[in-house]
């Protein structure tokens, strides 16, 4: 890649290239389609990419001039043709060929379309689309013919519709030479008829049918709307049924479009219904649930009639408070003005109610406990104390009342009525309620998993209710002035049992946890992982109590749980951290970490005073931190975070550039060898011979930048000498890199670095003409193995 600089920018030199590209004259011959005569009269428009391209003529004839290379626009007209648009590809033209348009004449000839009624066979007005061979065009008729105009011979589609008449599609040949007639019938729609039953009595309208038939020819019949298709004038046949009605059978001819048919209703028997207590053989007033023969539930009352309104068999249903139900089915009977009876006897059930009450006051007891059950065992459910019998029993009963003595017993039911419970009163007792809470004596937390028993005078346990979220137990039938003792046990700690206040309240606990254990405390480096010397040390357990410590020559003793959560606080010299949070401590070491640690860089030779004084290091901590160092006998001393990646960058005269990452964050370092490599002897004198390749040693870049390193523009100088020396030498600038990354990014750096030191040749007065630049990333290495010796800047001399 070649580049002519001026003024520091690059300069591409193009070439015209309409010296080289091919002129052609054409021409452009207009003819008839038909019979391939030519049009004399046609407008002819040119357009060369975009461009109208002008006629031009000589002594002999007309033509247009182009050039090769692009796309032809040619557009031509002509009075009773169709335009004409058409494209060439330039590049298969040659000069003086002519280009022939061919131009479509328009119709002279007539096609005529009739659409008429398809019964009377007179012309209707109607919408006609005529489509086929890239034609689409509209027409209607108004109720005469009409011409349409083709220009081409072929078959073509006709879409027509008109208000009233069912639409028709269909395909036609027409041949624009000649003369011809098209004639199209369409087919009327049918009318609506809507037809309505009604009571020929009560004009009211019916709308439940068993059946609704008609029948003719042609027709489309909707039973669910009632609505009716068919041509105007036609006979048809209806055939209806419907519950409480007569049938209907009548023909007629469609005239109207609405069609009332008259429905004579039924005149059938009424019914009169009686409910009779068997027990007592009294009427019960009640409603009663009645069911047609279609399915359709209706109400009636006893000592009225109900007239049915449909034949066939009704149901007549009587259902009870207490549950039981009781059903009749009758026919129904065609006779006016005729009463049919209806009689529904039913068997009430026993209904028994049972009042518990206190016996001194004979007061009801609001709240007990009431078992029934029947002689067989089986256990009689009841609603508020009152129970339901369909047949006489002997029951058997178990009460029982908050303050009350438990009773229990048997009583014969043989009819509806109240029995009476009487309960006694237990004698008075004063009970108080107590809380006990467990807890750890060490650490004072509440202990979840325990079981406590509360023992009376006699060693028999007393109630108690467990809350697991909080540890406690809650006993309410504790005895005022009697002793209780309690029985502990818990997971992890030392059995309790002993006597126990008898007195209301809250009572705590402490159990003595088991398995306490010494332990002791001792500290290390995190990275260096050397013991760690805690001038003073204090610790709080998980109850923030303080742990007695003693101190030995191993370090701080404690006693306590083992997995126990500490709160640790102590100072240690060079450390920043002065407390730690132990979630479960076991005796392990305690880890404590510097924020930096020293780190030593040898370097390799070995440096003097006066190369040191002159390196430039750059050393950076994650990515943003740059760090600083002092020398020390050729020794660069520093302090880094190990967690942090560091990048360096080091300069020594006389050396290749230094470029390296070191991660010491696995294993404890203190110190890095850094190996030099030293630069090549000083190249040759350069010489003003073409071909001549001279290495830039000591010119060198930023890491992946642009930017010159201190100390380049020295070997630079004897470069602008040299040119200054000889003014007619032309010089090539090439950059390389080494092997690593993108490789076209590695061409477009070594390429603007070469740009970089033509700049400065350029500001330093040596004409932008006298120099190119290349750049050729990492393809000519000159030691595959030597990264630093890669990276370099040539000049080669192309011009004496």
């Amino acid at each position: 890649m070649k580049f002519r600089l001026f003024l520091g920018a690059i300069a591409i030199s193009t070439l015209s290239y309409a010296q080289d590209v091919e002129k052609i004259r054409l021409q452009v011959r207009v003819v008839n389609s038909l019979d391939g005569s030519e049009i004399k009269n046609a407008g002819i428009k040119v357009a060369y990419r975009d461009q109208n391209i002008p006629l031009k003529s000589d002594k002999k004839k007309s033509f247009y001039e182009i050039l090769k290379g692009g796309e032809l626009k040619v557009i031509a007209e002509a009075g009773n043709f169709y335009s004409e648009t058409q494209s060439f590809d330039t590049e298969l033209l040659y000069d003086e060929d002519i280009l022939e348009i061919k131009l479509n004449p328009k119709s002279f000839t007539s096609t005529r379309l009739a659409v008429v009624d398809s019964k009377s066979n007179t012309p209707i007005t109607a919408q006609v689309d005529l489509s086929g061979l890239n034609l689409n065009q509209k027409y209607s008729t108004t109720n005469s013919p009409i011409d349409i105009s083709v220009t081409e011979k072929g078959e073509y589609q006709l879409s027509i519709s008109a208000a009233g008449y069912q639409s028709k599609r269909l395909s036609t040949h027409i041949d624009p030479s000649k003369d011809q007639e098209i004639l199209v019938s369409l087919d009327p729609l049918p009318s609506t008829f809507k037809l309505l039953a009604i009571n020929k009595e009560s004009r009211q309208e019916i709308t439940s049918f068993s059946k609704f038939e008609v029948l003719g020819k042609n027709l489309v019949w909707e039973e669910r709307t009632k609505v009716l298709n068919a041509d105007k004038g036609q006979k048809i046949s209806i055939n209806i049924e419907a519950p409480g009605f007569e049938p209907l059978q009548k023909s007629l001819d469609l005239e109207q479009n609405q069609i009332t048919l008259e429905l004579t209703p039924i005149s059938l028997a009424a019914f009169t219904i009686k409910v009779v207590n068997l027990r007592t053989k009294a009427d019960i007033k009640a409603n009663i649930e009645v069911k047609s023969p279609t399915g359709e539930v209706l109400q009636a009352y006893t000592g009225q009639n109900f007239v049915p309104k449909e034949e066939g068999t009704y149901e007549f249903t009587y259902k009870s408070e207490n549950g039981g139900s009781y059903s009749h089915k009758e026919n129904t009977v065609r006779a006016n003005g005729q009463i049919i009876p209806i009689t529904l006897e039913i068997t009430p059930p026993y209904q028994t109610t049972f009042v518990v009450l206190d016996q001194e006051t004979k007061s009801p007891i609001p709240s007990s406990s009431l078992t029934i059950k029947t002689e067989d065992g089986k256990i009689v459910e009841g609603k508020d104390l009152t129970f339901t019998f369909y047949e006489k029993h002997t029951l058997t009963y178990d009460l029982s009342a908050p303050g009350y003595e438990r009773i229990s017993g048997s009583v014969d039911v043989n009819d509806a009525g109240t029995v009476n419970l009487p309960l006694k009163k237990l004698p008075t007792i004063h009970y108080v309620s107590q809380e006990y809470s467990l807890i750890d004596s060490y650490t004072e937390k509440p202990i979840l998993k325990s079981q406590l028993f509360l023992l009376d005078a006699n060693k028999q346990p007393v109630e108690t209710l467990y809350n697991a979220s909080k540890g406690t137990y809650l006993a309410t039938k504790v005895i005022a002035g009697q002793s209780y003792s309690l029985d502990i046990k818990a997971e992890g700690y030392q059995n309790y049992s002993a006597p126990t206040s008898n007195q209301e309240g809250s009572h705590i606990i402490k159990l003595e946890p088991s398995g306490l254990q010494e332990y002791t405390f001792q500290f290390i480096d995190d990275y260096t992982k050397e013991k760690i010397v805690v001038k003073s040390l204090f610790v709080n357990n998980a109850a923030n109590k303080q742990v007695p410590l003693n101190s030995t020559e191993d370090g701080f003793k404690a006693t306590f749980l083992p997995n126990a959560a500490l709160d640790l606080k102590f100072e240690a010299e060079g450390y920043e951290t002065k407390s730690l949070k132990v979630a479960a401590f076991n005796g392990e070491p305690l880890a404590l970490r510097k924020s930096t640690y020293p780190l030593a860089l040898k370097f390799t030779p070995s440096l003097t005073e006066e190369q040191s004084n002159k390196a430039k290091i750059v050393i950076t901590q994650g990515k943003s931190k740059t760090i600083k160092g002092t020398w020390e006998d050729g020794v660069y001393h520093l302090l880094t975070d190990p967690a942090q990646l560091l990048d360096m960058e080091i300069n020594v005269p006389g050396y290749h550039p230094y470029i390296g990452s070191l991660n010491r964050s696995q294993v404890a370092q203190m110190e890095a060898n850094i190996t030099l490599t030293p630069l090549p002897a000083a190249p040759e004198k350069m010489e003003a011979k073409v071909g001549k390749s001279y290495v830039l040693t000591g010119v060198n870049f930023e890491q992946s930048q642009t930017t010159m390193l201190p100390g380049s523009e020295d070997k630079l100088a004897e470069v602008l000498q040299f040119m200054k020396d000889h003014p007619n030498v032309k010089i090539e600038i090439v950059g390389h890199t080494e092997k690593a990354g993108d490789e076209r990014q590695n061409v477009r750096l070594s390429e603007f670095r070469a740009r970089t030191v033509a700049n400065w040749l350029f500001n330093k007065g040596i004409a932008s003409s006298r120099i190119t630049t290349a750049g050729k990333g990492s393809a000519e290495p000159i030691d595959p193995n030597d990264a630093a010796v890669n990276r370099r800047i040539e000049v080669k001399v192309v011009e004496e």
